[in-house]
């Protein structure tokens, strides 16, 4: 069954080769997809703020405000 988000999410898929980015709206494809090759990153933090940077995004791309009542 289909999950609804109300805010873009990251997607990664990390192989033993290559780590694969994309950011995902609710609804919509993915956009902004972006391989890296492992080997090139010490860890996994420094492969996603390289796809932050190469794909232009902040934090605030993938905030989600919260709810008000």
């Amino acid at each position: 069954m289909p999950t609804s988000f109300d805010s873009p999410r990251l997607l990664a898929d990390i192989g033993g080769t290559y780590a694969r980015f994309a950011v995902q709206q609710s609804g919509e494809p993915a956009r902004k997809l972006r391989r890296y090759r492992c080997a090139t990153f010490p860890d996994l933090a420094t492969a996603i703020r390289t796809y932050y940077r190469d794909a232009k995004l902040t934090m605030i791309d993938l905030w989600m405000d919260p709810p008000t009542t």
